[in-house]
């Protein structure tokens, strides 16, 4: 039993912030899918290899994306 489900929240994606060696700011952010999301801790560090570093963003831009309303074609 992971952390998430102690507490009873089933996220569909969490967002990790990883901050900068002063913890000062931010890094860089992580977008995890819960279908992704199999294993019960998680090490984030200097390098994460490609598998996880397919998560990674700059920014929150992309998230922001996903949220965005778009409207739905016409079916015939």
């Amino acid at each position: 039993m992971n952390s998430y489900t102690a507490l009873g929240l089933k996220p569909d994606i969490t967002v990790a912030v990883r901050m900068d060696a002063a913890n000062a700011g931010i890094r860089d952010y992580y977008l995890l899918p819960a279908i992704d999301m199999t294993w019960e801790n998680l090490h984030v560090g200097e390098e994460n290899g490609i598998y996880f570093d397919a998560y990674r963003f700059d920014t929150l831009e992309y998230l922001f994306g996903m949220a965005q309303r778009t409207k739905l074609q016409e079916t015939a």
